[in-house]
């Protein structure tokens, strides 16, 4: 499980390198404020989908 393949919206543009016109994301997850940026929340949902798996 990578960022490549596993990615949430706001990983998009910076890491498939797909051009996002107009689209903003949140970045921020209410339940961790520890996590902030779009890969922060990308491996935190990566990090608890490898542990259900």
């Amino acid at each position: 499980m990578t960022p490549k393949t596993v990615l949430s919206h706001a990983e998009v543009q910076g890491t498939l390198k797909i051009a996002q016109r107009g689209k903003w994301d949140i970045a921020r997850l209410a339940f961790d404020p520890s996590a902030v940026g779009a890969k922060a929340c990308g491996d935190t949902f990566r990090a608890a989908t490898s542990a259900l798996i």
